[in-house]
């Protein structure tokens, strides 16, 4: 296996390692929940540090119903498309399990 070009793609112009930005996202249920949720966005940046990723922004993301399919509703999902397009991230860590059929549904 040819290394060279994948350690190409993953530094910059000077070698240097090339940092992946990532949005990360916190759903919570109820005004009360909201403090927790913020812990746990602070812990999950501390967490994506110690892998090498950038937090490009935190949001904490309020919900009524989760959606069987792709976790949060249709709008809550389409305000983290925007949110992440906006910051021109390399990805989505979202600070709770979902499942490999709503993670296929989300990647698309």
């Amino acid at each position: 296996m040819q290394f060279e070009p994948y350690l190409k793609e993953q530094s910059d112009e000077h070698g240097r390692p090339k940092s992946k930005r990532a949005l990360l996202v916190s759903v919570y249920k109820g005004n009360s929940a909201l403090e927790t949720c913020h812990e746990h966005l602070q812990e999950l940046k501390l967490l994506c540090e110690t892998l090498g990723l950038e937090t490009a922004d935190k949001i904490p993301c309020h919900i009524k119903t989760y959606q069987a399919a792709t976790f949060v509703t249709k709008g809550k999902l389409d305000e983290l498309v925007a949110s992440a397009n906006e910051l021109d991230v390399d990805g989505v860590v979202v600070d709770d399990a979902i499942s490999p059929a709503q993670q296929r549904t989300l990647e698309k």
